[in-house]
């Protein structure tokens, strides 16, 4: 947490200043001056200076000034003033402050002379917003009867206290574009001794990193004084979100050669709550088999935080077509012996929409009659599925 001094014109404030030399004078003691309350008339003067006088009754001693003012806690009290006596005997005299509750904050006791001398009090309020200043003469009896001159009274208060904050909760968004806008509203119990004190934006730095990165905004807290704390708000941008697609439809081909080649446009629905996710093939694998061979093709879709997911592609490779082939031409022959052997050459046409069919003798079958007889001779035309 960052800290600033107090810097402001308006600070220190004078509370009080008072030269004692028009009238009636505030916090005077009647009881304790004679005459009842006198103050310089416009013709007491020293050295042709109008200033302010008390004169203590004779033979009594106590409080002739009593001024109460009120400021905040935690600030600093300075208070000067002038004193001297003129006429009478020697003269003992105390300065004090006291806080609301009679506690002495700071006191002074001193001799007066007949030159004026500079008298101080600093301190600083504890305990209440109020206090009191008073001048008191300690004089008895036969050294009781002076007059008490005061000058150039000036009371001040400096805040040097820093106003208070908390920093904000830290925050975790999935995506950039979930970051939440400059707000300084976010400081929610900025406090201050004297006012209530500014929220501002100072800055915001990223660490330069990627899932995550670190977002931290600064916001300075500053009072009337110019006294400022600064703040961090944390944002985490971490995407662990995956994406999500569907697998492609399932298609099914008669030969190995019809398979389509390897497209990843076949994920049509790949998406991603942050950005347009990347599609890839991973693989192609067979289950091994025949009629039907399947075939699975994977593929990746991945973000930019490298969360994937994989989606299969089934093709299965299944020919249920038969071969084609055209049957050899009628032969007719003299005898038994001039039969031709079987021979699937006299196949010429044998064709498939996959692969060269094989052809085989199957059978040769007589109708049993003589003269003619007739004997049907079969050959098989199978494909590599077995279609025949």
């Amino acid at each position: 947490m960052a800290i600033s001094a107090n810097s402001f014109s308006q600070c220190p404030t004078t509370l009080l200043s008072e030269n004692f030399n028009t009238g009636p004078i505030v916090g005077i003691v009647p009881t304790k001056i004679y005459g009842g309350g006198n103050w310089n008339g416009g013709g007491y003067a020293f050295d042709g200076t109008f200033f302010g006088w008390f004169n203590v009754r004779n033979g009594l001693s106590g409080d002739v000034y009593d001024r109460h003012l009120e400021d905040c806690i935690d600030n600093q009290i300075s208070i000067s003033i002038y004193l001297r006596r003129s006429i009478g005997a020697p003269m003992n005299v105390t300065i004090r402050a006291e806080d609301d509750f009679g506690a002495v904050l700071a006191t002074s006791t001193f001799d007066l002379t007949y030159v004026y001398v500079l008298h101080t009090l600093t301190f600083t309020l504890g305990t209440s917003t109020g206090f009191n200043f008073i001048m008191r003469s300690n004089s008895l009896g036969v050294d009781g009867g002076g007059d008490m001159c005061a000058e150039n009274l000036i009371i001040t208060s400096d805040d040097n206290a820093l106003p208070t904050a908390s920093n904000p909760a830290p925050t975790t968004v999935s995506c950039i574009g979930d970051v939440p806008a400059v707000n300084t509203a976010v400081i929610t119990d900025e406090a201050d001794n004297c006012s209530v004190p500014t929220v501002a934006f100072v800055s915001q730095v990223s660490n330069g990193a990627t899932c995550p990165e670190v977002l931290t905004r600064t916001y300075s807290v500053t009072d009337v004084c110019g006294n400022s704390i600064d703040l961090t708000h944390v944002i985490t941008v971490n995407d662990v979100t995956d994406p999500t697609a569907s697998n492609p439809v399932p298609i099914s081909v008669e030969c190995i050669g019809d398979l389509p080649p390897v497209d990843i446009a076949m994920v049509t629905d790949a998406a991603d709550n942050c950005a347009i996710p990347l599609v890839a093939f991973v693989s192609e694998v067979s289950d091994g088999g025949t009629c039907p061979e399947i075939i699975t093709r994977t593929y990746s879709v991945s973000d930019d935080c490298g969360n994937s997911i994989n989606v299969t592609h089934e093709i299965t490779v299944s020919d249920i077509i038969l071969p084609t082939a055209t049957a050899p031409a009628d032969v007719t022959v003299e005898c038994i012996g001039d039969v031709p052997v079987v021979d699937v050459e006299l196949i010429l046409d044998e064709a498939d929409n996959c692969s060269i069919p094989v052809v085989t003798f199957v059978s040769d079958v007589s109708d049993g009659l003589t003269c003619p007889e007739t004997i049907i001779r079969a050959y098989a035309v199978t494909d590599d599925c077995g279609n025949i």
